[in-house]
């Protein structure tokens, strides 16, 4: 059996999706927002700011710039990278974008290892000779102080249980005797 393609119905022909987040948002409106995926000005960066402090919710800030929820959160954490970048204190940081502490360090310790990675590989396609040594990260920071934490407990459960096993073989000892 031979299939002719000019028997295929215009209706079951495949269509060509677009393949850019403006396209897609233009295909399809009621599935797409229609800022998906488009740069933000400077305008809607402040605009969000003031928006995060009168207490917007993500879902509200991305129906205000019809965005996803997830590229307002995206546009949240670049925005707030970039005031540690700056010199910002943590606490301005995160009062200016609604972000917790602990969101805040997550953030800084995600957006570095990313820049680390292409930074590493950067350098070893660029650079014949040895790199500088690159400064330590708050996430490498926080990683070496719960290990050194981890170590320290470590040897006193290990000095505990040392001085348990001395008294136990004292008391076998004393029993034989």
């Amino acid at each position: 059996m031979k299939l002719h393609l000019e028997a295929i119905p215009e209706s079951l022909a495949l269509t060509k999706m677009p393949t850019n987040f403006k396209g897609m948002a233009a295909a399809n409106p009621d599935k797409y927002p229609a800022n998906m995926g488009q740069p933000w000005s400077a305008d809607d960066e402040d605009t969000l700011l003031t928006l995060i402090q009168e207490g917007k919710t993500q879902d509200e800030l991305a129906l205000h710039f019809q965005r996803t929820p997830g590229g307002v959160r995206a546009r949240i954490n670049q925005i707030a990278y970039e005031m540690v970048e700056a010199g910002a204190p943590h606490t301005k940081v995160c009062a200016s974008t609604g972000l917790t502490q602990t969101m805040l360090e997550k953030v800084i310790a995600k957006r570095e290892t990313a820049v680390s990675t292409k930074g590493e590989k950067k350098v070893k396609a660029a650079a014949p000779a040895a790199a500088p040594e690159p400064a330590p990260s708050l996430a490498a920071a926080v990683i070496t102080h719960s290990l050194e934490e981890t170590q320290r407990e470590i040897l006193e459960v290990l000095k505990e249980t040392r001085d348990l096993l001395k008294v136990f073989v004292n008391s076998i000892e004393v029993k034989e005797e």
